[in-house]
C-alpha cells in the first residue's frame, strides 16, 4: 500500500489531496499486468478509466501513428473521471508493464464528501486542456513552416495541406480565445456547490445530527445532488469545448423522427408527472433525416427539459413534427411548444450563446448550468440544420429544430 501511496502522491493530479483521501483511491485501484504489444485501450471506445503507469513503457496512438510515449509516474486517461466520451486514442504496451487503474464510478464514490479534492482535480483537468490547446496551437504552426518551406518544390501537392493547415489554427485560436472566460465560469459554477457540499459536511460531523436519521438522509441528499450539479457543469464544459474545438465528428444513419421523439418524450414523463405538465404528442407523419442519434437526443433533451423547466404545474409541452419551407429549402421541423413564462424580445438574440449572463430559474425552482442551449445549437449546427425560436413573455416559446431531410 505505502508503493501505491508514493506512486500517488508523485502525481500532480492529486496533488494538495490529503493523505487519508489518497488512501481511500489506492483502496479502489485495480492492478493491471499487460505483456508487450497487448492493447489496454481502444480508440472509440467509452472511456471510463484512468490509467496509472507503476513500470515498464506504453504508446499512445493512431493506428500507426505513435503519439506519445509514456513511462513510469505517468498517468493516461484523467479526462475519464468525469467524462465517458469515447477514447481519442489508443493505448498499448511496448515492454512489460505494471499498471493501475481507477475506474469513474469507483473515483466518484470515493471523491464525494471531500470538496476540496474534487476541486484539485477539476481545475488539473482544466489546466490540462488548456495546456493540450496551446500545444496543438504551436504544433500546428510549425507543421505550416515545415509546409511552406517545400512549397517551391511540391506546390501543387502541399498547398491543399497548407490550407487544412490554416483551418485547423482557426478553430484552435478560437478555442484558445475563450479560455480565460471558461476558467471564469467553471471557478464561479463550482465553488457554490463545492461550498455547499463543505459546509454540509461540516454540519454531518455534529453530534446532534449525526444521530437524527433522517436529517442525515436529507443532508446526504443535498450532497449528492450538489456533486451531481458539479459533475453536469463540467461535463457541458467539456461537451462544448469538444464541439467548439471542431474536432467532433458524426456518426450518421438514417433516423426516423416519429419513432425518435416518440422515445424522447417517453423519458420525460416521470418529469412531466412530479411537476403537473402536460406532454402532448402531434407527429403527423413519419420524416426521415440522416443524423447522429446519440448526439442529437442530446440536443433535444436539452431543449425539451428546457421547456419543460420553465412552464408551470398545469401547463403543457407539445412536440409537433411536420414539413416545413424555410429559405427555399424543405425541411423537417420538430417542434418543442410550450406554455411557459416566454423569453424577452430582448434575450432572445443572445440565446444560444454560451457566455450568455441572462440565466433564469425554471418555475420549480430548477437550476442549470447554462450551457444547455449553446451545446444543442452546436449540435444541430453539425447537422447542416438551424433552430429558430418564437416567444411571448407569460404565454410560451416554440423552439423549432430543423433537419435536412434525408434523400
Amino acid at each position: 500500500m505505502s508503493n501505491i501511496l508514493s506512486l500517488l502522491q508523485n502525481l500532480s493530479l492529486f496533488e494538495g489531496v490529503a493523505q487519508p483521501v489518497l488512501a481511500e483511491i489506492a483502496s479502489v485501484l485495480i492492478k493491471r499486468e499487460v505483456k508487450p504489444g497487448e492493447i489496454i485501450a481502444k480508440e472509440g471506445e467509452v472511456g471510463d478509466s484512468m490509467f496509472i503507469i507503476a513500470s515498464g513503457r506504453i504508446k499512445v496512438h493512431l493506428e500507426a501513428l505513435t503519439l506519445a510515449e509514456l513511462g513510469p509516474s505517468n498517468l493516461v486517461g484523467e479526462f475519464s473521471l468525469i467524462d465517458t466520451a469515447p477514447r481519442s486514442a489508443s493505448l498499448t504496451a511496448i515492454e512489460p508493464t505494471e499498471l493501475y487503474v481507477l475506474t469513474q464510478p469507483d473515483f466518484t464514490r470515493v471523491i464525494v464528501g471531500h470538496s476540496d479534492a474534487l476541486l484539485g482535480v477539476t481545475r488539473y483537468i482544466v489546466r490540462r486542456m488548456r495546456s493540450q490547446n496551446d500545444k496543438t496551437l504551436a504544433d500546428a504552426k510549425q507543421r505550416e513552416t515545415e509546409l511552406e518551406s517545400k512549397v517551391a518544390e511540391r506546390t501543387s501537392e502541399l498547398s491543399e495541406k497548407i490550407d487544412e493547415s490554416i483551418r485547423t489554427n482557426s478553430q484552435l485560436m478560437r478555442v484558445n480565445s475563450h479560455k480565460d472566460d471558461i476558467i471564469k465560469i467553471v471557478s464561479h459554477d463550482i465553488r457554490s456547490p463545492v461550498t455547499g457540499i463543505t459546509n454540509l459536511a461540516a454540519l454531518l460531523q455534529d453530534d446532534d445530527i449525526a444521530t437524527d436519521p433522517a436529517q442525515v438522509r436529507n443532508y446526504g441528499k443535498l450532497i449528492a445532488s450538489s456533486s451531481a450539479a458539479v459533475t453536469k457543469f463540467v461535463n457541458d464544459i467539456l461537451d462544448l469545448a469538444k464541439l467548439e474545438s471542431g474536432t467532433t465528428e458524426l456518426t450518421t444513419a438514417r433516423l426516423e423522427l416519429q419513432a425518435f421523439l416518440k422515445n424522447q418524450a417517453a423519458t420525460f414523463e416521470p418529469l412531466t408527472v412530479t411537476k403537473g405538465v402536460k406532454l402532448i404528442l402531434d407527429l403527423q407523419e413519419p420524416l426521415t433525416v440522416d443524423a447522429d442519434r446519440s448526439k442529437l437526443s442530446q440536443a433535444f433533451n436539452n431543449l425539451i427539459s428546457n421547456s419543460i423547466k420553465f412552464t408551470p404545474k398545469g401547463g403543457s409541452v407539445t412536440l409537433r413534427l411536420v414539413k416545413r419551407e424555410h429559405q427555399g429549402k424543405t425541411y423537417a421541423s420538430a417542434s418543442i411548444s410550450d406554455t411557459g413564462i416566454g423569453i424577452p424580445a430582448e434575450a432572445i438574440p443572445g440565446l444560444f450563446e454560451k457566455f450568455n449572463k441572462i440565466q433564469r430559474t425554471g418555475t420549480s425552482g430548477e437550476k442549470g448550468t447554462g450551457l444547455g442551449m449553446s451545446i444543442a445549437k452546436q449540435i444541430i449546427d453539425l447537422h447542416k440544420g438551424d433552430i429558430l425560436v418564437e416567444s411571448v413573455v407569460n404565454q410560451g416559446t416554440t423552439f423549432s429544430i430543423l433537419l435536412p431531410l434525408a434523400a
